[in-house]
């Protein structure tokens, strides 16, 4: 079956329901009040009827086109949105974890290294000092674990006390937090020294998610029974 074939069935479908729609009583009706009018009154009729299915014709792809503009508009940020997710998790797949932060003992280790470095001689190093919260608690998370350490040395020449600072502050996963500097009391030409040092570790995420693997399994049996 061509188009031709269809479209002539299509008139004749068209034709005998427009033959139906003149016999009915109410388009019978229509037509006779309509004939009741004058011509002007008709010609407005005639206007406003075609302004109407005009109108009908093209907003209805109107709508459409505005619906499917606005699902375009969504998929578009959704799938930008998407791609930001997956990159995202790429990322954090791919990134290497921090390394460990230095425990009390290593860190006074380093500082000592660090100090012998600077030809600190025995007698003028301050004994170290744990601290427990060198940084304020207000700049650190609760989930990040923070152990400190204060060092101190005598009789340091300016060079000395700037260097042992910049030493202090490459140590890994570690800050240089306060420094306190006061000039020797015999000799202004020297300072004493005191440093103020915190290493910052990040808990692991698959120690984490254990424990509380198996704390959820003692709480189920302790449920059970």
């Amino acid at each position: 079956m061509n188009f031709d074939d269809i479209k002539d069935q299509l008139i004749e479908r068209l034709q005998e329901i427009w033959s139906k729609i003149r016999e009915s009583e109410s388009y019978i009706l229509l037509k006779e009040r309509y004939d009741s009018f004058n011509p002007n009154v008709q010609k407005v009729l005639q206007v406003s009827i075609a302004a109407f299915v005009l109108y009908f014709i093209y907003s209805i792809p109107g709508d459409f086109v505005t619906s499917a503009n606005e699902h375009e508009e969504f998929f578009t940020e959704n799938r930008q949105l998407t791609r930001d997710l997956i990159r995202a998790g790429r990322i954090s797949r791919t990134t290497a974890l921090p390394p460990s932060a230095p425990n009390y003992t290593s860190l006074q280790q380093q500082i000592d290294t660090l100090m012998t470095k600077e030809r600190v001689l025995a007698d003028q190093k301050v004994p170290p000092r744990p601290a427990s919260s060198v940084a304020p608690a207000s700049l650190v998370p609760k989930s990040i674990t923070q152990t400190g350490i204060k060092v101190g040395a005598k009789k340091l020449n300016l060079q000395q006390t700037i260097r042992i600072a910049e030493d202090l502050s490459e140590i890994n996963s570690s800050k240089l937090i306060n420094i306190y500097i006061q000039a020797d009391s015999k000799d202004p030409h020297y300072f004493r020294a005191d440093y103020e040092v915190a290493a910052f570790s990040v808990p692991n995420n698959e120690k984490a998610s254990t424990n509380n693997k198996k704390s959820n399994r003692k709480k189920s049996k302790f449920k059970k029974r």
